[in-house]
Formats: structure tokens, C-alpha cells, sequence
């Protein structure tokens, strides 16, 4: 799971069932981080899903 945000109104997660993710590497050289995440691996079967929450 990733979640962004801890405020009400301003938090977004991603759930994803089978993927493993690795340690992000981020660039806090611009106005906006960027997390790139080269290793994860996705270890899913048929009809995985995704599931997206806002609140």
C-alpha cells in the first residue's frame, strides 16, 4: 500500500495485493519530489486488483 498525505480531504492511497515494492529512490532537486521505484516486483495472478481511495 501507498498512501500520500495525512490530512482529511488531502490523502490518496493505491493498494496493490502482489506487488512488492523496493525502497524508492527520490529527487528533491525541483518543486515536486519524484519517487522512482526501478526494482518492485509485481507477483500476481489472474483478476488482481487495484484499488484507489481519496479522502
Amino acid at each position: 500500500m501507498f498512501q500520500l498525505g495525512e490530512a482529511d480531504g488531502q490523502v490518496m492511497a493505491v493498494y496493490l495485493k502482489s506487488v512488492v515494492p523496493e525502497v524508492p529512490e527520490f529527487d528533491d532537486g525541483e518543486n515536486r519530489l519524484r519517487w522512482n521505484f526501478r526494482a518492485s516486483r509485481a507477483q500476481g495472478t489472474i483478476d488482481d486488483e487495484i484499488y484507489v481511495a481519496f479522502g
